[in-house]
């Protein structure tokens, strides 16, 4: 299904929210913003750099409706850059998802649309141009039946039909095909226990050689409380493909969030076989892996991944402190190589007045490859300060100041940029 089809479903949908009862949150709202700037390196280069105004202008729309019957949620972002000395390629990008869950969970029948878009590089060791920039379209379609036990447990059947289209690349396309079978107990309405057996059939349009069956197996258990909330999986996932090796290893998953006091601390870790297209999990139970770039060609992937982010209200009057850090190793099965990505950033908000922000933020990433064929190391390191002042009740106006260094081995483009901009943003 392609964009122009999914609109044209989401609008049916959005048609029966607003007949089918009472809506509630926030039915419509969105912003406009341009944001003008030089930049000193505009081709982030190490010699012969070029001074060059950068402009970008944005157009998000979001809406999120919920009412007895449906739970609908969208968000994008329309994105054009222009560059005065034509240094790179203009382009217009669209970036968000949507998802509309009809039924809900205590009902027999429930239907899950989900669609997103995201901009990513097309190697994992590019330099971030516009023409080294690939966009990622995903759509799914998720049914549901649930079987009523007793009053604790319930039989639970999902179905998995989804697409993964790239824009650039299309070598990387893919369709999946599948289901799981859960076996749900409520121990309370706060904690939960969900075992599953679930396969997929995953399929490349241009590569067929590269198809596989993927299966899965596991537990989980997850809790919701008013402070914390945790959700833990563990199980084993294996990969049988239509040419060569079978993989078979243990996999798991851990999201923990804790929010008291102004406090708020967000824990997760997972490992999962994948593969280049998917690049975020095959996994069908709750999972928010990171994506992260991409290989030009279809591999497995065994994934892991650690992170922990942080952020406080309490350290000083009006002020918002925050820290994250990640570490994230892909081993390319078929290829015999692997990928290690960790990265941090730490910063400030502070509000100056009722009407004037200023925020400061600090970042590094570390980035190495056990072959050429997949990267060549680099290290990223980034520094901006934001001021923002806010005009009327939806008109502000900012000004940016960004640093940007890269520097890495003999075949990695090692370059320095300095970025300043001005901009207005109205909110509807």
């Amino acid at each position: 299904m392609d964009t122009k089809h999914l609109l044209r479903v989401l609008g049916y949908f959005v048609s029966l929210v607003m007949l089918s009862g009472q809506v509630v949150a926030d039915p419509f709202y969105g912003s406009v913003s341009a944001l003008a700037g030089v930049s000193d390196n505009s081709r982030k280069t190490e010699h012969n750099k070029k001074s060059e105004e950068q402009n970008q202008y944005n157009l998000n729309l979001g809406s999120d409706w919920e009412n007895s019957l449906v739970d609908f949620h969208l968000g994008y972002g329309a994105i054009a850059k222009t560059f005065s000395e034509d240094s790179q390629q203009e382009r217009r990008q669209l970036e968000g998802g949507s998802s509309l869950l009809i039924g809900r969970e205590e009902q027999p029948v429930s239907l899950m649309l989900e669609h997103s878009r995201i901009t990513l590089l097309n190697s994992p060791d590019s330099i971030n141009l516009t023409e080294n920039q690939d966009e990622k379209d995903d759509f799914s379609v998720r049914p549901t039946l649930r079987q009523r036990l007793s009053p604790v447990d319930y039989l639970v059947l999902n179905g998995d039909f989804s697409r993964i289209n790239y824009l650039e690349s299309d070598i990387k396309d893919s369709q999946r095909k599948g289901g799981s079978l859960v076996l749900d107990h409520r121990f309370s309405l706060l904690d939960r226990l969900q075992v599953y057996a679930q396969q997929s059939e995953i399929e490349f349009k241009h590569l067929p050689g590269s198809d596989y069956t993927y299966r899965s197996a596991g537990i989980t258990y997850s809790v919701k409380l008013r402070k914390l909330s945790y959700s833990a999986t563990v199980g084993s996932n294996k990969t049988i493909p239509e040419l060569g090796k079978e993989y078979s290893n243990p996999s798991y998953t851990l999201d923990l969030a804790y929010d008291a006091g102004g406090q708020k601390i967000g824990l997760n870790a997972s490992k999962v076989l994948t593969d280049t297209s998917a690049n975020a999990g095959n996994i069908m139970v709750d999972t928010d892996l990171p994506v992260s770039g991409s290989k030009n060609t279809p591999d497995q992937i065994e994934k892991a991944s650690y992170g922990i982010n942080w952020s406080s209200l309490a350290v000083c009057n009006g002020c918002t402190l925050f820290a994250g850090a990640k570490h994230t190793r892909d081993d390319y099965l078929d290829q015999g190589a692997d990928a290690i990505e960790q990265s941090w950033s730490a910063g400030m908000r502070y509000a100056l007045s009722a009407a004037t922000n200023i925020a400061v933020q600090f970042a590094g990433s570390n980035h190495k490859y056990s072959s050429v064929i997949i990267g060549s190391a680099y290290k990223l390191q980034t520094s901006q300060l934001e001021y923002s002042y806010q005009i009327s009740r939806g008109l502000s106006a900012n000004a940016l100041l960004k640093k940007e260094k890269r520097y890495g081995d003999e075949r990695a483009v090692s370059y320095a940029e300095a970025y300043a901009g001005a901009g207005l943003n109205y909110k509807f």
